[in-house]
């Protein structure tokens, strides 16, 4: 095992630590918790056993198996971006609904009384033209 297996393998076991033991993480749906220690178990396998990811992509037909790292990261960019993009049209829609609920309830809390007006600002005869 060389030097950068080691240090490879070390990084995604210490990423699998972090994203187990955050806090934010007991949100995360289990699937995507599978999902996610699913490709770190992958990754370790790949880094320790590099010529099955070259095996892998000429089965599939991939020229190198690096190449057939780099499609799949792509992949996994774009499915990563397109969650977040979702997520926060999500958290939008909440922060719009939440915000003009909180207005309504200020409005109503803050609707004038039947009682006399506050000084200076007295209703204007609106059927006398001038005043």
């Amino acid at each position: 095992m060389t030097l950068v297996q080691v240090l490879l393998t070390a990084a995604v076991v210490l990423i699998i630590v972090i994203a187990l033991r955050s806090r934010r993480s007991y949100r995360t749906r289990a699937a995507k918790k599978l999902a996610f220690l699913l490709l770190a178990l992958v990754s370790i396998v790949a880094i320790l056993f590099p010529s099955l990811v070259q095996t892998v992509a000429s089965f599939v037909g991939v020229g190198r198996g690096s190449d057939l790292v780099l499609y799949a990261s792509v992949l996994l960019l774009l499915y990563t971006s397109l969650d977040f993009y979702l997520r926060f049209q999500d958290i939008d829609a909440q922060v719009t609904s939440l915000t003009r609920a909180l207005a309504l309830a200020q409005a109503e809390d803050d609707s004038p009384s039947l009682g006399p007006a506050p000084e200076g600002l007295e209703p204007r005869d609106s059927g006398t033209p001038g005043r």
